[in-house]
């Protein structure tokens, strides 16, 4: 007689073989031996996921990155080799529409568009030609251009042959694929580790100088080097006899006690076995401290900087001012007699003058520190730099700095290796682990991020370094209320003696918290745990807070389902609504979910996705997954390798009004076609096609392969 039996939830997900038959498990009577192409409800069942709506063609293998501005302000990146592009409100971005004048019936088709400034590979997209409807809506790559007109390949770089073509009317639309140069490769993307603040993504690769990417305008963005200020730097030199000096040949002009930023010469090393450069020092920073002589002026308007004590002796209806940095004057005092005014200055890059003649300012004995840039190799024991923090100038005259004992080699360099990992965390930006020093942590200036200056005082930079018996390179590091870092062999948490209290430079305690080994794939942040991928890529585990100490607990999140991990991890992303799901990109193409809502004890809801194919035959296969904020639910964006190409794609919404909104296959295209059919020229093997009803008599299309 058979057997029914009602199943009302499935929100232990797919389990693996090794829990078959495990009845005193309570997870596995919620639990499937397969779940393709659908996720786990927290509440219970399981829903089909939805399709994917194309966006537009990849350039080349990609990853996605988010970058979120705000709510109803969010962008996808697309970066791939030497490259990235955006996309937003579902679209790419494209820059400004420019003219068309003419278009021929040949092959290549060659397209009229006076002054259009394109380069040979620029990607436009045409639309809006009368009389060459064959041209619209689609994009094309430019080929031997000149100056007023251009040849157009497809995206695979084949000419497009316009003999069958309708003939040219007049008008057309010609819009440019915006993008940026960068210099990373299509796989080093992979392994760049962001963190975002506002309109800037700072971005952290082992192999490059850390760099920010900052939005002016959606078609205005730059990728540069940073330019710290203040550091970091390595350990000041100890050996009395190894001296520096700087030698100004061009640049900007001596002023006074300075060489100013801008100015250029060279530094040379002296004493005994001091010759420290190498070519691969070409980049690197160098601090050279000075004890100055009393530094005083006697002249009206002639300013001064001043960092510690100084003196001002004063006249009847004087003003002191004081300047910080490129901001304007302003009054620091008014006299009304003669005094002799002391103060104290414990701000950089601080300028004073004043403004009767007959007085006198003195700053007293201080340090300066100055810092260049190394531009090229002369000899292990000579380079040229550039200055770009004032070097103190030998009694303010001569061509040279004086000889010191004081100097710091940069931390980060060709030589010396960079940071491999970016995050924030309590108003600092936070870069770890270079080749050089894997263990270290170089915190910034509180809420000043590109400003490294180190110091005694609690907002100053932070350097520290983590000493622990089992320590291995830091992999990464979060903010998760706590400050958690991935080792190699170890998870650590990071604050200040007082957990309540902020991390000062003098203030540091990293406390080893589980010792599971992390790998080099950024974590992500879902509900209250943060997911990390274990070392060797097997496994996922969740850290989250355990008690109101900040100890952080590390759980295996596929304990239930070690087979998810068969293939390593690639790309990982946190999604919030409708949901709570963790979407992961494997090696082999597969796409993950996870869903986890702690507090419904879902833990385990695993499922995977697949497009284009079978289980056991895949054809078309994820690379890249990202997630942005959208006005109905968070939007999941993938990137997906098929059949003629690499493709952007968005994951539709699960809610819709009526039936024909729905969009329940991959790399579908939605065509308007009002009352006339229209060839539809297919980005994989599926297509959505309507504008009303279903049925209506505006749904209509023909396939054309």
């Amino acid at each position: 007689m058979p057997y029914k039996a009602i199943k009302n939830t499935f929100n232990s997900g797919e389990l693996s073989e090794q829990i078959s038959g495990r009845t005193d498990l309570a997870k596995y009577y919620n639990g499937c031996s397969q779940m393709v192409n659908a996720t786990v409800l927290p509440y219970g069942g399981a829903v089909k996921r939805s399709g994917t709506v194309y966006i537009a063609k990849a350039k080349g293998a990609c990853k996605l990155f988010p970058f979120e501005f705000s709510v109803d302000d969010s962008l996808i990146i697309e970066a791939g080799n030497l490259y990235m592009r955006f996309y937003k409100n579902g679209a790419r971005v494209l820059e400004t529409v420019k003219t068309i004048t003419g278009a021929t019936q040949t092959n290549p088709v060659v397209i009229t568009l006076a002054a259009h400034g394109y380069e040979n590979g620029d990607w436009v997209k045409i639309s809006d030609v009368s009389g060459m409807d064959e041209l619209n809506g689609k994009e094309y790559i430019v080929a031997n251009k000149s100056a007023g007109d251009f040849e157009i390949t497809d995206t695979d770089g084949n000419d497009v042959d316009g003999t069958g073509f309708g003939a040219y009317a007049f008008g057309g639309d010609s819009e440019k694929v915006y993008e940026v140069v960068t210099p990373y490769s299509a796989t080093e993307v992979f392994e760049m580790h962001v963190s975002q603040s506002g309109d800037v993504m700072y971005i952290a690769h082992e192999d490059y100088y850390p760099r920010k990417l900052s939005r002016v305008a959606d078609t205005n963005w730059t990728l540069a080097a940073m330019g710290f200020d203040g550091g970091p730097f390595l350990t000041e030199n100890t050996t009395a006899e190894s001296l520096m000096q700087f030698t100004r040949t061009g640049g900007t002009a001596a002023s006074g006690y300075y060489f100013p930023v801008g100015a250029t010469g060279t530094l040379t090393a002296s004493g005994t076995g001091n010759a420290p450069f190498l070519s691969s020092h070409v980049g690197s920073y160098w601090k050279l401290e000075d004890t100055r002589l009393d530094n005083e002026t006697s002249s009206v308007d002639t300013a001064i900087k001043i960092k510690g004590d100084f003196t001002f002796d004063a006249k009847d209806l004087s003003v002191l001012w004081r300047k910080q940095g490129n901001g304007e004057w302003q009054k620091v005092r008014t006299f009304s007699g003669n005094a002799i005014y002391t103060g104290t200055e414990e701000e950089d890059d601080v300028e004073y003058k004043f403004s009767v003649a007959g007085e006198n300012l003195t700053a007293k004995n201080q340090t300066n520190i100055g810092i260049v840039k190394v531009t090229a190799l002369t000899s292990a024991t000579v380079v040229t730099v550039e200055v770009v923090q004032d070097v103190y100038r030998d009694g303010g005259a001569g061509a040279s700095s004086p000889t010191t004992a004081m100097w710091s080699e940069g931390a980060w360099s060709e030589y010396r290796g960079y940071p491999r990992t970016v995050s924030f965390h309590e108003d600092r930006l936070w870069w770890a682990s270079s080749a050089n020093n894997p263990q270290t942590l170089w915190g910034s200036v509180s809420s000043d991020y590109e400003n490294h200056e180190s110091g005694t005082d609690d907002d100053d930079a932070v350097i520290f370094a983590i000493n622990d018996n089992d320590v291995s390179q830091i992999q990464w590091i979060m903010n998760k209320g706590v400050f958690a870092i991935g080792t190699a062999n170890k998870e650590y948490s990071m604050t200040a003696s007082n957990p309540d209290d902020p991390i000062a430079p003098s203030d540091v305690k990293v406390q080893p918290q589980s010792s599971h080994g992390s790998d080099t794939l950024q974590p992500k942040s879902l509900n209250n745990a943060l997911f990390f991928i274990q070392k060797q890529g097997n496994k996922l585990r969740g850290m989250s807070a355990e008690n109101s100490i900040s100890m952080l607990k590390s759980l295996d999140m596929t304990m239930l389902a070690n087979h998810m991990f068969e293939s390593r991890p690639i790309d990982m992303a946190s999604q919030r609504t409708p949901d709570s799901l963790l979407w992961v990109v494997r090696t082999d193409g597969t796409l993950l979910s996870f869903s986890y809502e702690p507090e419904e004890d879902v833990t385990s809801g695993w499922s995977r996705h697949v497009t284009g194919s079978s289980l056991l035959t895949p054809i078309d296969t994820f690379e890249s997954v990202a997630v942005i904020n959208g006005s109905v639910e968070d939007e999941l964006w993938v990137v997906v390798n098929r059949t003629g190409g690499r493709y952007i794609e968005r994951f539709s919404t699960r809610f819709f009004d009526q039936l024909d909104e729905a969009v329940m296959v991959d790399s579908a295209i939605t065509i308007e076609s009002l009352f006339n059919s229209k060839t539809i020229t297919l980005a994989s093997d599926t297509v959505r096609c309507g504008s009303g009803n279903y049925g209506s008599s505006y749904y209509g299309g023909t396939y054309s392969g």
